[in-house]
């Protein structure tokens, strides 16, 4: 089902324009164009405050050791899980190495799910 992504659009649609949610990203997401998307729904929705330090939410910190990016999305798997209840069955490695794109795409439907819940994820 090559579709999967069209939700996914709709939903961050809905909270901003930019980054554009296309299918040519979303049918295999960049870790770049994730991180995007998750720095504009922090700041959008106010959602994972405290998550990461500055650091953390600058690209350039991210081209120098492939760990980081593992570090920064098992923070952000782990608290979208426990904000949604939900289990994405989905390691950082796949994400970061394009893989597994329909998974990553319901992953990143939780963490909409997760920001526009309403409830403080601060400090978690």
């Amino acid at each position: 089902m090559g579709d999967y992504w069209q939700p996914t659009a709709e939903m961050f649609s809905s909270l901003f324009t930019n980054p554009k949610m296309t299918k040519k990203h979303l049918m295999r997401p960049p870790f770049k164009y994730i991180l995007h998307i998750i720095i504009k729904t922090m700041k959008v929705q106010g959602f994972a405050q405290g998550l990461y330090t500055e650091e953390e939410l600058d690209f350039a910190y991210y081209q120098k050791n492939k760990m980081q990016k593992l570090v920064f999305l098992q923070k952000m798997i782990d608290l979208t899980e426990m904000m949604t209840g939900e289990s994405y069955n989905i390691s950082p490695k796949s994400i970061a190495a394009g893989k597994e794109c329909e998974k990553t795409n319901k992953f990143l439907q939780g963490i909409y799910k997760a920001a526009i819940h309403g409830d403080n994820s601060e400090g978690t």
